[in-house]
């Protein structure tokens, strides 16, 4: 099995925070994880929109 890049371990972790985090709105959360992991918050932001519009 191939090796996740950097940008998909990045991805999954993100999804993965996000589901123990439900209490905080997406933007809060991803101002909480640019802080936390030093990644940009609209990245972060774009992650959870992308991933909210896969599984509508």
């Amino acid at each position: 099995m191939p090796r996740m890049t950097t940008q998909d371990e990045i991805r999954k972790s993100i999804l993965e925070l996000r589901k123990i985090y439900n209490n905080l709105s997406d933007l809060q959360f991803s101002a909480w994880y640019s802080k936390k992991y030093k990644v940009k918050a609209n990245e972060v932001y774009d992650i959870i929109q992308q991933e909210g519009k896969a599984n509508a």
